[in-house]
């Protein structure tokens, strides 16, 4: 994902696309604006790949647009999860995109989304939890 290349359009296109993804309400379970989330799934079906531009896109929403705490990220990696009931903007734009893909693009997001949770909790939530860990000592 840090390995798109900051030199070309690409990360300008995908940064429009995160841009539009952070003004919705990401963390809540209403479903704000159909018709933003339906622009934004055309927007990533026709500029990005799954594999690698999805990543990219979805842990810059995180980084950028969800405010720090623990509880916060935790509720952000769970809307990732396409299986998991929960609700909302972001869960209707994963879900409408699954649809729109062609089948055997199906597991390229599912992997997607997995390597996202996994960029989100190795980069923001173990160092978030380190800090904790010095603050308030180990459980063990």
């Amino acid at each position: 994902m840090p390995y798109i290349s900051g030199e070309n359009n690409k990360r300008k296109e995908m940064d429009k696309i995160v841009r539009k993804i952070g003004k919705l309400d990401i963390l809540g379970n209403k479903v704000t604006d159909m018709s933003k989330c339906n622009k934004i799934v055309e927007l990533i079906l026709k500029k990005c790949k799954i594999n690698g531009d999805l990543n990219y896109i979805l842990f810059a929403v995180c980084r950028r647009f969800v405010k720090p705490s623990y509880n916060n990220y935790r509720t952000y990696m769970s809307k990732l999860s396409i299986t998991y009931h929960t609700e909302g903007n972001l869960r209707i734009i994963l879900i409408a995109l699954a649809q729109r893909l062609d089948k055997e693009k199906i597991p390229d997001l599912y992997a997607e989304l997995d390597c996202c949770n996994r960029e989100i909790y190795h980069r923001i939530m173990t160092p978030h939890e380190d800090k904790a860990i010095k603050r308030n000592g180990d459980v063990v």
